[in-house]
């Protein structure tokens, strides 16, 4: 028996694609892990989009983050790696959020990627969405060949393990602890990948024009 394909493009879907491989990152220790190390082998471009990108967040705890050559927090990590490859090109897009939401988000973010990053990292703020609405789409496109996709992004109290334990030193942010936290991304790889980069371009160039 044939299974009917439910999926209608510009009606209950917004794209219709393959991957050459897809695979869920649960909780957020396992997406920096993978995020991380994605940023760590990019050569030609880089684009996240998000609710926020903090730059104080770190992707790797423990022995990781010890043996890592490369710097933990995302803020650290994009400059390394902008300052190691100048023709890595590195564009954030981040939501200019309402002041309700001050105190969960680093203060000054945006000064403080143009100004302790490269030229070749460019920073700018979401201001386009309609007044009661937020930024939440969280895509990260590194080479146009891998994306991120789903429910976290780079921000404060999204750090857990599968174990959400109760005790867990590493769910220790900026602003001190927080309890367990649980979310799902995906990440992608093939065909899909050229539509995701499309839409992140699309979000960045109606912001930056």
């Amino acid at each position: 028996m044939n299974k009917q394909n439910i999926f209608e493009p510009g009606k209950n879907c917004w794209q219709e694609t393959q991957a050459c491989y897809s695979s869920p990152l649960i909780d957020c220790a396992n997406y920096y892990r993978a995020l991380h190390s994605s940023i760590c082998k990019a050569e030609k471009q880089i684009i996240i989009v998000g609710w926020d990108i903090d730059s104080r967040i770190r992707l790797l705890h423990g022995e990781e983050e010890e043996q890592s050559e490369a710097p933990s927090r995302i803020g650290d990590l994009i400059r390394w790696k902008a300052e190691q490859n100048p023709d890595l090109k590195i564009y954030l897009l981040r939501w200019d959020s309402s002041f309700a939401f001050f105190d969960q988000r680093e203060m000054w973010a945006l000064e403080v990627w143009q100004d302790k990053t490269p030229e070749n990292v460019q920073a700018i703020l979401d201001d386009s969405i309609p007044m009661g609405g937020s930024q939440h789409q969280k895509i990260v496109v590194i080479d146009n060949e891998v994306v991120f996709s789903g429910g976290m992004d780079v921000a404060l109290h999204r750090w857990d393990t599968r174990e959400h334990k109760i005790d867990e030193p590493g769910r220790n942010g900026p602003d001190g602890e927080y309890g367990p936290f649980h979310d799902v991304q995906i990440v992608s790889s093939g065909q899909l990948v050229k539509h995701f980069a499309e839409l992140a371009h699309w979000r960045w160039n109606r912001i930056a024009e």
